[in-house]
């Protein structure tokens, strides 16, 4: 009767704001992964340009730390 209607309702709102709730940690995880492979990327670009021009390379490193 109504305990059992009341019981689903009670579930799919769960069920609901669990969704919602994965749903917005991936997209945290997802941004913060896609700035971390930037990062990787931007460094092996560096690591690259930096075989052509070792002087380049140490400015870049100097202005990471920063």
């Amino acid at each position: 009767g109504k305990k059992k209607w009341e019981f689903s309702l009670a579930f799919v709102w769960n069920t609901i704001v669990w969704i919602m709730i994965l749903n917005f940690f991936v997209q945290i995880v997802n941004s913060t992964a896609q700035g971390y492979l930037k990062k990787q990327q931007d460094k092996e670009m560096a690591t690259l340009k930096g075989k052509s021009s070792e002087n380049h390379q140490s400015v870049e490193e100097e202005e990471e730390k920063d």
